[in-house]
């Protein structure tokens, strides 16, 4: 998924790729805001994914609310282990006054 630098964002399109090749950690997603049809794809099939090749490490994504909130409500060492993370990058655009 990362080869391309255009992402699919059509529901179609995205149902065609593989789940073991969705990474929602590629930040192409959000600058082209494409994001959506991933999630909704991983909701309906595998709400709780696996990714174990990704540029940042293997990771969980878990997509539905409910989900999010059995494992916030489990024992302390339960939520030790789910970690919560999100990256934000900001981007500045100079103005040029020539």
């Amino acid at each position: 998924m990362r080869e391309s630098k255009t992402m699919p964002q059509d529901a179609d399109e995205v149902s065609k790729i593989p789940l073991s090749q969705i990474d929602v950690s590629d930040s192409k997603l959000y600058h082209q805001d494409t994001w959506r049809p991933y999630f909704k794809r991983l909701r309906d099939e595998a709400p709780v994914h696996y990714l174990g090749d990704s540029p940042l490490g293997p990771f969980w994504s878990v997509t539905r609310f409910e989900d999010i909130v059995i494992q916030f409500r489990r024992t302390r060492p339960a939520r030790e282990l789910f970690k919560v993370s999100i990256f934000f990058q900001r981007h500045t655009t100079r103005a040029c006054h020539c």
